[in-house]
């Protein structure tokens, strides 16, 4: 991890690990639903503000990273104010909103990346692999989410939900590729010649045998 933003990367996959398996131990286990949709609402706030973090530190624009750490304010005050008003109930809502800003975010991430690579290929950097994965999680789940909250069909539903663990293994795939890289640096060795010598003017020593 040789990068801020790769190090938040890694703690957001650590904060995703244990909220997965204590989330399903409270549901299938214990039981108890209303913890479980609380740790899921607190889960999609910490997210967020984890992805939004690490996206900035990936981008080179300074003002875009600047807005992208703003945007962590109203995102956080609707994702509580849905909360309050759903009570222990779950709301597709800020998951929503939440994948819909992330998914312009990386729009802008992969656009950046394009316009700014130089010497090297896109695909050999490790964020753009994260990215790519996070992006096609990210469209996928917008659209389930988007579907299921407006089609309460249970074969449609079902389908939806066959899709949902193809976008999720595809994901993971992709997870796994971005192992296989490092975190490129978009410097070029710099030139150990003054720019305005003319080399063809150099002749060579004669006296030198």
């Amino acid at each position: 991890m040789n990068t801020k933003g790769l190090k938040v990367f890694f703690i957001y996959t650590t904060l995703l690990a244990f909220s997965s398996i204590s989330s399903l131990v409270l549901l299938y286990v214990f039981k108890v639903k209303y913890l479980y949709i609380l740790i899921v609402k607190v889960y999609t706030i910490i997210e967020y503000c984890l992805l939004v973090i690490m996206l900035s530190h990936f981008f080179k624009n300074k003002r875009i990273s600047k807005w992208a750490y703003f945007s962590i304010v109203p995102y956080t005050i609707i994702a509580v104010t849905n909360s309050i008003q759903s009570k222990f109930n779950f709301s597709n809502f800020p998951l929503l909103v939440e994948f819909l800003i992330l998914i312009v975010l990386l729009i802008y991430f992969f656009y950046e990346k394009m316009n700014l690579m130089e010497g090297i290929f896109i695909y050999q950097s490790i964020s753009f692999w994260i990215c790519v994965a996070l992006f096609f999680y990210f469209c996928g789940n917008f659209f389930f989410l988007l579907f299921t909250t407006y089609n309460s069909n249970r074969n449609f539903t079902i389908q939806l939900q066959m899709v949902y663990t193809f976008v999720t293994i595809t994901k993971n795939i992709l997870l796994s590729i971005s192992l296989f890289f490092n975190e490129a640096n978009n410097t070029t060795p710099s030139n150990p010649f003054p720019e305005d010598i003319d080399l063809d003017a150099i002749t060579p020593n004669k006296n030198v045998s």
